[in-house]
């Protein structure tokens, strides 16, 4: 998901985060097999529609898009630093389930380090994030995407720049209140006028680009924005700041411009 959204592998090495080693390997496997498999001059597949046989055949631009990509992940994920694990995850609540056969070694072996190693586990994953929230009595501490890019301090703009692509994806958590704190601070440090009508310009653009897509995913993004408006409308010190308002307003009229259709 990091590598989808924008972020460089640079700036992930350079904080000391780390992937399970069994994660990187599987990428790097499942990339090197893409790039196998068409690399050839033609590259096709036979299907089965409507009990009729056929063969697609991929042209010469899709190839190179679907080698590019595939070298660009595998280029991403070599770069990045790595835990080896070696112990087992422990549910104390269901020992008898198998944890491996449910999540798969990546993810599983995520857990097991979260776990033993006391670190921080980054996901967007709803059956993770479920797990998390009985990180009490398992021991785990987890945190969404966008708060771990605030955690580790990412410049605003490069920030704006993931949203914007967490948006294009169509990702269900495109904000959140540290994330919008965080903005609306790091635009009052602006001290040039032609610096903050820039970033307004930019913010503006990340928070309007759902209008060119479907109703269906505008509803999610309005409920999140409505999720966090609630989280930090009643902390008065935003109000004048044209970050928190155009974020507001904006709220506002996509749920009302849903609502009434």
């Amino acid at each position: 998901m990091l590598y989808m959204i924008g972020v460089k592998p640079e700036f992930l090495k350079e904080r000391q985060v780390f992937v399970p080693e069994s994660m990187r390997n599987t990428i790097l496997t499942m990339c090197t097999d893409i790039i196998n498999e068409n690399d050839k001059e033609h590259v096709s597949s036979l299907g089965v529609r409507e009990k009729r046989l056929y063969m697609n055949v991929v042209s010469e631009s899709e190839k190179v898009q679907i080698l590019g990509e595939a070298a660009a992940l595998k280029n991403f994920v070599s770069q990045l630093n790595t835990w080896s694990n070696n112990r087992e995850f422990c549910d104390v609540q269901d020992e008898e389930r198998d944890w491996l056969d449910v999540f798969g070694i990546s993810d599983y072996d995520a857990l097991a380090l979260a776990q033993g190693k006391k670190a921080v586990i980054v996901t967007g994953e709803v059956t993770i994030q479920s797990l998390i929230i009985q990180e009490i009595k398992l021991n785990i501490s987890g945190t969404g995407i966008l708060n771990f890019l605030v955690a580790l301090k990412m410049d605003v703009y490069v920030l704006l720049d993931c949203i914007e692509q967490m948006i294009k994806y169509r990702f269900e958590i495109t904000m959140t209140e540290k994330c919008l704190r965080y903005i609306i601070d790091e635009y009052s440090k602006l001290e040039n006028q032609e610096l903050k009508e820039d970033f307004m310009c930019k913010w503006i653009d990340c928070l309007t680009l759902v209008e060119s897509m479907g109703d269906e995913y505008k509803e999610v993004y309005a409920q999140n924005m409505m999720r966090v408006c609630q989280d930090i409308i009643r902390e008065e010190y935003e109000v004048l700041n044209p970050v928190w308002r155009n974020y507001f307003s904006l709220c506002v009229k996509y749920k009302c411009g849903l609502e009434t259709k």
